[in-house]
């Protein structure tokens, strides 16, 4: 109750709601309660601009935060709830420059929940498109996790055109053996259309020279260029 009501204060309880997420002689639950708060106010960002600006001195806690993140020794929920704190610290500063390489090194971490959670955030940085896509489309084909898979596919999808490299290797995965890839690499597709069409109608014709599967997967490609 002492914490709903600190946060309550506004953006003035969050230095103190982060200092006991990084305090390791509180219990890991009271930790948890004020990452979430935190990542609360600092998503909420009351005030706007000014609040923002406030918060870019607030790169001090990085460290630590992004320590529980990346530190195997974390609790995996403790972990979870200080990476949405470590995301939304990313918005302010040049915090991003060191937070990002942490999220796509939690893409491969062997918590499941954790490695869906950064992959769920990786949208927020189009302009760091160059370094996320690459990062994203193999785990999109390889992470046999089903809620990574599709974390990703949903990150991939916010990029929308941001994420236009990656229309080769979609294209690509259409082809998988997997059906729940397949699928996923075409909702994807369905959200760069001004990339993907290009490469759909090559594919049509591609197929359409093949085997009466290949006519077959010619018309699925076929539909879905009609749709866009």
């Amino acid at each position: 109750a002492a914490l709903y009501a600190l946060s309550c204060i506004g953006k003035e309880a969050v230095p103190s709601l982060l200092d006991i997420l990084g305090n390791g002689s509180y219990p890991a639950t009271l930790r948890i309660l004020a990452a979430d708060l935190a990542s609360s106010l600092l998503s909420r960002a009351p005030g706007g601009h000014e609040f923002k600006s406030d918060l870019a001195d607030y790169h001090q806690w990085v460290p630590s935060v992004l320590d529980l993140v990346t530190n195997a020794s974390s609790a995996a929920p403790l972990g979870r709830s200080a990476l949405l704190v470590l995301v939304a610290l990313g918005d302010y500063g040049t915090n991003s420059q060191i937070i990002l390489p942490a999220l796509l090194e939690c893409l491969r971490a062997p918590d499941a929940q954790l490695a869906e959670a950064a992959a769920s955030e990786l949208w927020r940085w189009p302009d760091q498109a160059h370094a996320v896509v690459p990062a994203l489309v193999p785990a999109l084909a390889h992470d046999a996790r089903p809620g990574v898979a599709s974390a990703v596919a949903d990150s991939l999808r916010k990029l929308g055109a941001a994420a236009a490299e990656a229309v080769p290797m979609l294209l690509t995965l259409t082809n998988s053996p997997d059906p729940a890839v397949r699928g996923l690499a075409g909702d994807v597709l369905m959200k760069i259309p001004q990339f993907a069409v290009p490469f759909l109608l090559t594919r049509i014709e591609q197929l359409s020279r093949n085997s009466e599967r290949s006519v077959q997967n010619a018309e699925a490609f076929r539909f879905a260029a009609m749709d866009l």
